[in-house]
């Protein structure tokens, strides 16, 4: 166990989100700062997410949550500097549309069935309500669930499968999009 990202891992972070060896490694320090080492629980996530919260009256909590089993990708429990680095660069306009695509289906395949059911789709729109500190409206939500189904559900089986999900491709992405990412 290091004390750090390798120079492979911070060089592989460079590679994909086209940041300089400064920026890395500045980066990487406030990372640190904030997160207290170079791994992170849930909890400090949560609160990290909170302090990066620009909306006002919202909570993070299941948001967080959603996105911090996203980014776990090695599923160790814990997010490290790459992981969220590189997770972060796919959601935001610059990163790669198919990795984007893979971690917004991933964030609402909530259960990890590889299909999104009505019901993944209204607990992650909740958790953006609440992020957003917006008011629960259920008719906007079943609306959502409604628009989403119809332009997804290529096969009308009650299930967005990932095949479903990249077919209908970028336009239907930004219907799914995960609000306040960018």
């Amino acid at each position: 166990m290091g004390c750090g990202p390798s120079k492979k891992e911070l060089s592989g972070v460079a590679e994909i989100t086209g940041m300089s060896k400064k920026e890395l490694q500045d980066s990487y320090k406030a990372f640190k700062k904030e997160a207290g080492g170079s791994k992170v629980k849930l909890d400090k996530f949560t609160k990290l997410v909170a302090t990066m919260n620009t909306n006002k009256g919202g909570n993070v909590t299941e948001y967080a949550k959603h996105m911090f089993r996203v980014l776990d990708t090695d599923k160790d429990d814990m997010v490290n500097f790459r992981e969220v680095m590189i997770g972060f660069h796919n959601l935001s306009t610059a990163g790669d549309e198919k990795e984007k695509l893979r971690m917004v289906f991933e964030m609402y395949d909530v259960d990890g069935t590889k299909t999104i059911s009505p019901e993944n789709m209204k607990i992650i729109t909740r958790s953006q309500y609440q992020l957003e500190g917006k008011p629960m409206n259920e008719a906007e939500i079943e609306a959502k669930v409604k628009q989403c189904f119809g332009l997804c559900d290529l096969n009308t089986d009650g299930q967005i499968t990932e095949e479903e999900f990249y077919k209908s491709g970028k336009s239907i992405a930004e219907m799914f999009e995960l609000e306040g990412d960018e």
